[in-house]
């Protein structure tokens, strides 16, 4: 039997023991430090696999609630800014300018003349 299947069969990488594993397995010349070093190893391959599908899942959440998010922001184009917000110009033409507050009401009525 090949290795991966014997430790699907104890229920995997964690319930498997070395010794079961050289047991179940009746390879001639096969050693119980060898069987521990490849379990070792399959662990962490499992162990980082595990992890870079659980980065991806994360990226793909956070891919999807930011495409979800922009999808429900209206868009603020130049053309529905113009109508909503005023301009400078259109403050100008109505006497109004852009830093009316700070000039003195002497000064403004010298200005309108």
């Amino acid at each position: 039997m090949q290795f991966v299947e014997v430790v699907d069969q104890m229920g995997g990488p964690d319930k498997a023991t070395p010794s079961a594993i050289l047991k179940q397995m009746k390879v001639d010349g096969l050693v119980l430090s060898h069987v521990k070093s490849h379990l070792q190893k399959y662990r962490g391959e499992l162990k980082k696999l595990k992890d870079q599908e659980a980065k991806r899942a994360e990226s793909n959440k956070a891919k999807k609630l930011k495409q979800e998010s922009e999808a429900e922001e209206p868009s603020t184009s130049k053309a529905s800014r113009s109508q909503n917000e005023p301009t400078a110009s259109a403050d100008t033409e109505a006497g109004q300018g852009l830093a009316s507050d700070l000039i003195p009401d002497n000064v403004k009525s010298v200005l309108a003349k």
